[in-house]
Parts: C-alpha cells; sequence; structure tokens
C-alpha cells in the first residue's frame, strides 16, 4: 500500500511539474474564429498513417473526406493505392469510399480504440491528447510498474498499456522536415480535433458570413429609423 501511495505522489509530482514546465500548445481552430490549417493537418495525417493507423482507426471518417484538408482526389487515389489493410491473414485493398479503420486487425483481445472522436470525448481537448502523447518518461526507481505497461506523467495513476507510439525519425514532411516527437504530437493532435469536427471550419465560415449580413442591416436599420429623417 505505501508503494502505491508513493507512486501516485511521484506521478501528481511529475505531472505538476511538466504543467510547470509551461509546455503548453496553441489551438488557433479553437478561437471563435479560428480555422484548421491545411499544412498542419496534412502533415498530422502523415502522422497519423506512420505512427497511429496500424492499431487505431478512424471509423466515422471515409478516405474521400480527406479532400477536407486539402487533398485532390487524384492525391487521395494515390494514397489508398499504397494502403493494404489486414483483416486475420487476409489482405484487402483500400479505396477512397473506404473508412479509416485500422489497418491491422491482429486480433488482439484488447481492441485499440477508434480515433475519430478522441480530441472531442477527452477532458481537456486536444492539449490533454498532446500531454499524453508527449508524457512518456522513464518511470522513478522505486515506482510499481505494471509489466507490460509504460510510465507516463498525464495519464491518471501514471501507467498506460499503450507504448510510446510517435517515433522520432518515423517521417518526413513534404517539407523536408524531419519532425520530433513535439511537432509529430501537435500537428496529429490538429488532425484528430478535425476528423472529430470535420465541417468546423465551414461552420464558422457560415457564422462569420450570417453575423457580418446581421451587422449590416442592423447598420441600414439604425440609419433609416434615425430621428428626423425624412422631414
Amino acid at each position: 500500500m505505501n508503494r502505491v501511495i508513493a507512486f501516485a505522489v511521484l506521478s501528481f509530482m511529475a505531472l505538476a511539474v511538466a504543467r510547470a514546465a509551461g509546455d503548453h500548445q496553441s489551438w488557433p481552430f479553437e478561437a471563435p474564429f479560428g480555422s484548421f490549417d491545411a499544412t498542419t493537418l496534412q502533415q498530422g495525417l502523415v502522422v497519423y498513417q506512420a505512427d497511429c493507423a496500424e492499431c487505431h482507426g478512424l471509423r466515422l471518417i471515409r478516405y474521400r473526406d480527406l479532400r477536407g484538408i486539402g487533398l485532390s482526389h487524384s492525391e487521395i487515389v494515390a494514397l489508398t493505392s499504397k494502403i493494404k489493410r489486414m483483416v486475420g491473414k487476409k489482405e484487402m485493398a483500400v479505396t477512397p469510399d473506404d473508412r479509416m479503420r485500422a489497418l491491422d486487425s491482429h486480433g488482439s483481445s484488447v481492441a485499440a480504440p477508434d480515433l475519430s472522436l478522441t480530441v472531442a470525448a477527452r477532458r481537456g481537448g486536444p492539449e490533454a491528447l498532446y500531454s499524453l502523447l508527449t508524457g512518456y518518461r522513464e518511470a522513478p526507481p522505486d515506482a510499481a510498474i505494471i509489466p507490460g505497461y509504460y510510465y507516463n506523467v498525464a495519464y491518471p495513476g501514471g501507467q498506460i498499456a499503450m507504448a510510446p507510439a510517435l517515433k522520432k525519425g518515423s517521417v518526413t514532411f513534404a517539407d523536408g522536415v524531419k519532425p520530433d516527437v513535439g511537432e509529430m504530437a501537435h500537428d496529429v493532435t490538429v488532425f484528430l480535433a478535425w476528423s472529430a469536427d470535420p465541417t468546423l471550419n465551414e461552420r464558422k465560415l457560415v457564422g462569420l458570413t450570417a453575423m457580418i449580413y446581421l451587422v449590416v442591416f442592423w447598420l441600414v436599420g439604425l440609419i433609416a429609423l434615425r430621428p428626423g429623417r425624412g422631414r
């Protein structure tokens, strides 16, 4: 019991230190008139495909929906032509109309969660997911880590069954940049935020347009009804 309490205290202290370090990210799309950046979304897709897609699917998203992050139809066709999905021991081709399910259905007794809504469902939103992806540390010497689990300062209890997902050097972006884990975590978090709300840009544009119209009509009405007009 004492070891459990000590481990909980150490986990809390590590989390407090991590938060105090100020490693908080900017999420422009959360602003009232903010939007998703196409370049960041496409880089996030690259990270997702390289380090997440084998185990975690996006069942609410079809490959054709990737037009929403700025990919053309031909780019989506080129992307899916390179993807093969394993179902048991059978290899299946992927088409633009298919849902973005996990690529390797390896029959594990514990299915990896679908990530379609993970940012929207997670308390703390994108910051919480970013903290989780970058929260892996070496466990304190006296920590009682469950076999097969990993120490993560952002996860409740400090132990998580998922191995560190992001691997430095696993991707190269279109501009030739090889991102570090922090950059990969940021971009894939933005991509997963989009998967949870793929119509955000369009909704905010409609809302902004409606507000502009309302302001214009208000000004016209104010001028038309001002005292003394027409005398």
